[in-house]
């Protein structure tokens, strides 16, 4: 069966481990992480790079070429829990101020092995905590949004 490894994202968690300066897999895996519980919304997330283009007289065409690369965002939208331990850290990191250590599991491990699933690993400064109350009939929303200050560090699946 061809597509047998594709999967939904309905099992991804999120988990967070305050602040950090971790740089590699060993320094991520040494913390201590919390799950970011009730997450309705993850953004998309992850390196992309700006596109740098030239038109020139003559020419006929646009050059383009691959600029710098931004890591983007990543906002979590949750279901406001005032004790949830995960949520409570991200408010506590928005009020610190420094990165934070985001660790993102997709539910991708092979079935029927004891392996691993994928795992990205991120630093981001928490830019917004802000309140989204929406209507008198809706549940209260908080968004995170985590201004990713480096490319995002995946460990892929293993079997």
């Amino acid at each position: 069966m061809a597509n047998e490894n594709v999967t939904t994202s309905t099992d991804i968690k999120v988990f967070i481990a305050g602040e950090s300066t971790a740089k590699t897999k060993a320094e991520f895996e040494a913390l201590t992480w919390v799950e970011v519980g009730s997450i309705a919304d993850i953004s998309p997330f992850g390196d992309k790079r700006e596109q740098v283009s030239l038109e020139l007289y003559g020419a006929g065409r646009r050059i383009k070429r691959p600029g710098v690369r931004d890591a983007g965002n990543l906002t979590l939208k949750v279901a406001r829990d005032s004790f949830d331990a995960g949520q409570n850290l991200a408010r506590a990191g928005y009020e610190g101020g420094k990165p934070n250590a985001l660790k993102v599991v997709l539910p991708d491990r092979p079935t029927g092995t004891n392996g691993k699933p994928t795992t990205i690993y991120a630093l981001g400064v928490i830019l917004s905590k802000e309140l989204e109350p929406g209507g008198p009939n809706n549940i209260l929303m908080q968004n995170f949004d985590v201004a990713l200050t480096d490319a995002p560090l995946e460990i892929l699946a293993t079997v």
